[in-house]
């Protein structure tokens, strides 16, 4: 009898209160829909996105969106079953009122990573100048960007503060060789061979070369004689490095066969 009475009041209670449960149901559905759609869209931007910190920036996002997808639901479901909640709201607008003023520049750090990450200005190990700080990017979130310079100095730089981005490793140096020699040389064209010869072994022992070198050929004549020029780029913080060993093979091979020249170098 105690619980056939259960049941009945229980089934009394979903009778009168049947538009409270199925709004309260369509709700639900619909905050999971918007879950679930919100996923998928964020899924599918890492997918087609490389960087290597867009997963940890993508799961942040998504987290502050389910907050406010169920926070909304809970209104909505709240004022559906009559419950008040004008106080409640009034709280929380004020209380919120107080988080921004107290935390406008956490806001604006926020906002510009956000800005970072659809904006695509770097990745994770890319060689950049910020503000005049040069090293590699070693860590961005939605507050910061870390990067260590060649020195394994740390800067720590609030998004907000990101004025000038200039990314090396995106737009990487030109450096042009140019060789002279003198019209003793008889056949330039043995020369241009074996430089040739020589940079391609240089090109295969330096992973930081990204072109090159190359040797163009002959590029000019003038009145002090013929012009030969090797180019090549490298990793910025790699281009002296790379200059001196491509300069230090030239003049091997170069003195090797008795072959007199002299550098004329000059950076684009």
């Amino acid at each position: 009898m105690i619980i056939s009475a259960f049941f009945n009041n229980l089934w009394d209670f979903i009778l009168k209160y049947s538009k409270e449960f199925i709004s309260t149901f369509i709700v639900i559905i619909i905050c999971l829909l918007a879950l679930v759609i919100g996923y998928l869209i964020l899924k599918k931007y890492i997918s087609n996105n490389k960087r290597k910190y867009v997963l940890k920036l993508a799961n942040s996002i998504f987290s502050f969106y389910k907050f406010i997808v169920i926070f909304i639901g809970l209104i909505i479901v709240c004022s559906t079953w009559g419950i008040k909640l004008t106080a409640v709201l009034i709280g929380v607008a004020i209380i919120l009122i107080g988080i921004i003023i107290s935390a406008k520049n956490s806001i604006a750090d926020i906002i510009n990573g956000l800005s970072i990450t659809f904006g695509n200005y770097f990745d994770i190990d890319e060689f950049v100048d910020i503000n005049g700080f040069k090293g590699y990017v070693k860590e961005v979130n939605l507050k910061t960007t870390k990067i260590v310079n060649i020195n394994n100095e740390i800067k720590t730089i609030s998004n907000a503060e990101i004025r000038n981005v200039i990314n090396y490793s995106r737009n990487p140096y030109i450096h042009i060789i140019e060789l002279l020699f003198d019209f003793t040389v008889n056949d330039i064209n043995n020369v241009i061979t074996l430089l040739e010869d020589s940079m391609s072994c240089i090109g295969e022992n330096y992973d930081e070369i990204i072109e090159g070198p190359n040797v163009i050929g002959l590029s000019d004549v003038n009145n002090q004689g013929y012009v030969i020029k090797i180019v090549f780029k490298a990793k910025y913080d790699w281009n002296n490095l790379i200059i001196s060993k491509i300069k230090l093979q030239t003049k091997n091979v170069l003195d090797k066969n008795n072959i007199n020249f002299k550098f004329i170098s000059k950076e684009k």
